[in-house]
This record gives C-alpha cells, structure tokens and sequence, in this order.
C-alpha cells in the first residue's frame, strides 16, 4: 500500500506518465488518433456554435433580472451582470463539450483503456476482434450516457456551490476529482469493476485523485485543453490503476 505522499505524487504525474506510454508503447498511439480526432472535432463545432449564443442568453438572462425602467440602477447592474452571466454560460458551454464528446469518443477512449492495461499486464493481451469491439462500444456508449446525466447534476450542485463562501475551494476540487475518477472509470470498466468496487477504490486511494484532480485544474486554465488531453489522460490513469492495483 502506497502512503499519502506516495499517492499524491503518483497523481500529479499521471498526465506526464500517459503521454511518456503513449510516445513509447508500441503500436498504442494508433488508437489515441480517433478520439484525439473526435475531442477536437466536437471542442472546434461546440465553441463555434456556442460562441454566438453565449452573448444573446447572458443579454436575455440579464433583462430578467433588471429592466430598462429601472433607472439608474439599469445602467448600474445591467453590464456587469451581462459579464457575469456570461462567465456562467462559458463555463457550461465547455462542460457541455465535455460530456458530449465523452459520449461520443467513450468506446474509443476504452479501446485506448483496454491496450493501456494490456500494456502494463493488468489484463492479458489478446488480438483486436471487431465483434468484442462493437460490444464493448455499446456497453460503454450506454455507460457513457449514464455518467453524462450523472455527471451533469453533480456538475451543477458543485457549480452553484462554487459561489458560496467556504465551499467554492472544495466544489472546484470536487469538480476536478470527478473528472480524474471519469477518466479512470475506462480501466474499471475494462478490468470489470463493479459500482461498489470503483467506490471503494476511489476511497483507498483518494490522495492519488487528489493529485489527478490538480493537473486537471491547471488544464481548465486553458480553455479546451482538458478535452484535447483526455487521451493522455486515459493512458495516464490507466497507468495509475495498474500501479495502485498491483502494489496494494
């Protein structure tokens, strides 16, 4: 069993970890290619789309909370609330990516997953079959979607808690923490986690997500890049799970 320390040092470089595997594995950089491809594919359309609505619902979101008869207090609170809703909007917008293109890029992001394992011996290796493929995309799209609506609700809770004093630290930890289980969640899939057993996990080894959940914080810094790392990060978390399993 690894210490605290230990953990936390292991997830802080879990990102450095799945980008080393990915340049030196052999043949495991050709399976980073569709979901790289979909992660930019969805980010270029969604910000696009979304660019030129965010200005038109932060302006009707702000006109319901203040009118042009109000005066003084119009010119006040009108544009700053524009900002501020605004910033809402942004900051769904690329939660929004976010789920949409883990729905769609989930089966590929376990393919990845599954050769990452077999890389570090978690699981045999065994040959590519297209029919155990298309089975295992079908279970994880579905697995996908239900973490999408899962994720989404808590998503807003911490959101909303973000704004209250003394919570807004721990929410946006929170937030950060859910995305480095997410992008673990492939190898439990893959290695046959059940619920309970991915719970338990994630509570043994919650220093580890901890470290995982600061490097995806520093990725948020730059708008899209959390997306666009997400192949580095499933290798890297897969990387982590092999060691925390197999040194437990």
């Amino acid at each position: 069993m690894k210490t605290t320390l230990e953990q936390l040092t292991m997830g802080v470089g879990f990102l450095n970890s799945g980008l080393t595997t990915l340049m030196r594995a052999k043949g495991l950089k050709r399976y980073a290619i569709i979901p790289f491809l979909i992660d930019v594919a969805i980010l270029f359309f969604g910000m696009a789309w979304g660019a030129s609505q965010v200005l038109s619902l932060a302006t009707l979101a702000a006109g319901y909370i203040v009118s042009v008869d109000s005066g003084f207090l119009y010119y006040l609170v009108y544009y700053p609330l524009i900002l501020l809703f605004g910033l809402v909007f942004v900051i769904l917008l690329v939660f929004a990516v976010y789920l949409l293109a883990g729905v769609i890029a989930g089966p590929f992001n376990s393919l990845l997953a599954e050769r990452a394992l077999m890389h570090f011996g978690v699981i045999e290796d065994r040959p590519f079959q297209v029919m155990a493929w298309l089975k295992l995309s079908v279970r994880m799209l579905i697995v996908s979607l239900l973490k999408a609506v899962l994720f989404l609700i808590v998503g807003i809770v911490l959101f909303i808690l973000a704004f209250v004093p003394g919570f807004n630290l721990a929410s946006s930890l929170g937030a950060m923490m859910i995305l480095a289980f997410d992008s673990m969640d492939y190898s439990f899939e893959i290695d046959g986690l059940g619920l309970r057993q991915r719970l338990d996990f994630f509570r043994k080894n919650l220093a580890s997500f901890g470290g995982m959940g600061l490097i995806f914080a520093l990725t948020v810094l730059v708008p899209g890049l959390t997306l666009l790392m997400m192949p580095v990060a499933v290798v890297g978390s897969a990387s982590a799970y092999a060691e925390l399993k197999l040194k437990s």
